[in-house]
Parts: C-alpha cells; structure tokens; sequence
C-alpha cells in the first residue's frame, strides 16, 4: 500500500449568491530564524564556563595555599594547567581594580609561585612520583607572572 497525504484543497460555498469556489490551502509558513537570541546565549555559555573555571582554579590555589600539613598535593591540583601565559595572567588579575592593586597581586604571586619558594614551603606534600612534573609546572607559572612584571 502507498500512503497518500490527505487532500489539500477544499471547497467553500460563499453566501450572497456568490459562487462556489476552489482554493488551496497552505500550511503556515515555519519561522527559520529562532526564537532566542543565538549569539546572546553564546556569549552566556562562555560566561559561565569562564566562571566555573575560575571557581576551580581559586580551590585548586586554596588547596595548595590554605590546606593543611598531611594533605598531598597532586598534579591535578595545580592550577593554570594548559594555559597560556595571557589565559593565566587573566585568571589571576581577575578581580583587580587599578595599577597599585595589580602591582601589588603580580609581587605576591611572584613570590608565591617562584619555584624555589614553592618546593621550600609546599616540597613535603607534593606526591613524589609528580614531583618533577608539579616542578615544571610551578616554573611554566612563574615564567609567565615574571615575563608581565618586565
């Protein structure tokens, strides 16, 4: 059996001693433009994505900061991971207002991420087996705070 699609003309009688005529009715055109601003909800996913990046580099940093004695410190915990140099300068410079405020952020985590200063004051938690990785990593984030301080 084929199928066959229901007729789409009809007939309607008009009043008045009018005749009778035959039309074809169409269905209603469908909108191709979407109901929702596409571009505007593009730039809200990446807004949120930013935010929940950022969200998880602060509690990867208060982890290796703020933690306490016993507690290791992995490779995954150790924020800015494959991120370039500007992406890691922007997540860290974030939330500064003004020159002196930042001036004063890049002198702290200069100080903070300089390798040697790390290994001294976080060395005994790293997991050994990392520990040369987490190194590397600590000197790609120290290089890049460096090189914007120039």
């Amino acid at each position: 059996r084929m199928y066959a699609p229901p007729p789409t003309s009809t007939s309607k009688t008009k009043s008045n001693n009018e005749s009778t005529s035959s039309y074809t009715q169409e269905a209603p055109k469908k909108k191709l433009a979407p109901e929702h601003d596409t571009t505007q909800m593009k730039i809200n996913t990446e807004k949120i994505r930013e935010a929940r990046k950022l969200k998880k580099i602060r509690e990867q940093c208060k982890k290796i900061w703020e933690s306490e004695e016993g507690e290791t410190i992995t490779l995954e915990d150790i924020p800015y991971r494959g991120m370039v140099a500007g992406d890691i300068l922007d997540a860290m410079l974030k939330d500064c207002e003004g020159e002196d405020e930042i001036k004063r952020k890049i002198r702290d985590e200069v100080r903070r991420w300089h390798p040697d200063k790390f290994r001294q004051k976080v060395g005994s938690r790293l997991v050994q087996s990392e520990a040369d990785v987490i190194m590397e990593e600590v000197k790609r984030i120290a290089q890049a705070i460096i090189s914007y301080a120039k």
